[in-house]
C-alpha cells in the first residue's frame, strides 16, 4: 500500500516540472515578460532546494503530518494560481514568486513522504529497486502532466484539476501510505507484495508512452489534432496501480499500526 501511495505522491511532487508547458499561457494572462516568466520557474526550484525542511518534518512529526503539509502547499498553490486566472483578479507579481516557492516546497515535502515511508518499511534487498522506481515516477510526472494538460485542459481547467488531484492524492497518501514500521519487513515477507512488482512495468510503459506520444505529436498532424484520444492510454497507465491494490493482503499494514513509530 505504501508503494502505491508513494507512486501518486511522487506524481504530485513532480508536477512542478510541467511548468514550461503552461507558463506561456500564465505569462500571457498576466502580461509578464520572458524574464518574469523564467523567474517564477526559478522560484519553484528555490522551494525545492529548501526540501531539507521536509526531511526535518519527517524526523520530528512523522510522515502523516509531512503529507498534510505537502497537501496544503501543493493544492493551495495550484488553487491560488487558478484563482489568479479569472478576470478581475489582480495579483501583484511578487505574490506569484511566493506561490512558486511554496509550490516547490510542497513538492519536496511530498517527495520526502513517499521516499521515507517506503525505505523504512521495505527490507534492504528491495530498497534500491523501490527507490529507483519512485524517483523514476518523480521524473516522469512532468511528462505525464504536460501531455494531459496540452491534450485535455485549458490553463484554468488544468490548474483546478491539479489543485483537486494533489489534495486527493496527498490526503490518501497521508491516511493509507504513511504507516511506518518500527522494523523493516523481513525478506520472506516480500511475497505479499508480488503483485506490486507490476509497478516496475508501469514505469517502463509510462516512459515509452510519453516518448511515443511526444514524437507522434511532433510529426503526425492527425495525432496533434486528436491528441485527446491518444492520451487515454496514458491515463489508464496512471490508474493501474490502484487496480493492483484490489485483493492485496493488508495484514502487514494492519499489524504494523500497533508497532509503528509516532506519526
Amino acid at each position: 500500500v505504501t508503494l502505491v501511495c508513494g507512486f501518486y505522491l511522487m506524481l504530485c511532487a513532480g508536477t512542478i516540472y510541467s511548468y514550461s508547458a503552461w507558463s506561456s499561457d500564465l505569462a500571457s494572462r498576466h502580461g509578464w515578460s520572458s524574464k518574469q516568466q523564467t523567474l517564477v520557474g526559478s522560484m519553484m526550484n528555490v522551494g525545492c532546494w529548501c526540501g531539507i525542511l521536509g526531511g526535518i518534518c519527517m524526523d520530528t512529526l512523522g510522515p502523516r503530518w509531512t503529507s498534510l503539509f505537502a497537501l496544503l502547499q501543493l493544492s493551495g498553490s495550484y488553487f491560488a494560481l487558478w484563482v489568479s486566472t479569472f478576470d478581475g483578479s489582480d495579483f501583484p507579481f511578487w505574490s506569484f514568486l511566493a506561490i512558486a516557492v511554496v509550490l516547490g516546497h510542497g513538492s519536496a515535502f511530498a517527495y520526502s513522504t513517499a521516499l521515507k515511508s517506503n525505505v523504512t518499511n521495505l527490507p534492504s534487498e528491495a530498497r534500491g529497486k523501490i527507490v529507483g522506481c519512485l524517483v523514476c515516477f518523480f521524473g516522469l510526472s512532468g511528462g505525464i502532466t504536460t501531455q494531459i494538460q496540452s491534450s485535455l485542459f485549458t490553463l484554468q481547467g488544468f490548474l483546478l484539476c491539479f489543485a483537486i488531484l494533489t489534495l486527493v492524492f496527498n490526503l490518501l497518501g497521508g491516511v493509507l501510505g504513511t504507516v511506518v514500521r518500527s522494523t523493516p519487513l523481513e525478506p520472506s515477507q516480500i511475497k505479499h507484495m508480488a503483485r506490486l512488482s507490476g509497478i516496475y512495468l508501469v514505469a517502463v510503459l509510462l516512459a515509452l508512452s510519453i516518448a511515443t506520444l511526444s514524437l507522434l505529436r511532433s510529426f503526425v498532424p492527425y495525432v496533434t489534432a486528436h491528441s485527446h484520444y491518444f492520451v487515454i492510454p496514458l491515463l489508464v497507465l496512471v490508474a493501474m496501480p490502484v487496480g493492483m491494490l484490489v485483493g492485496l493482503p493488508l495484514q502487514m499494514e494492519v499489524h504494523s499500526a500497533t508497532t509503528n513509530t509516532p506519526l
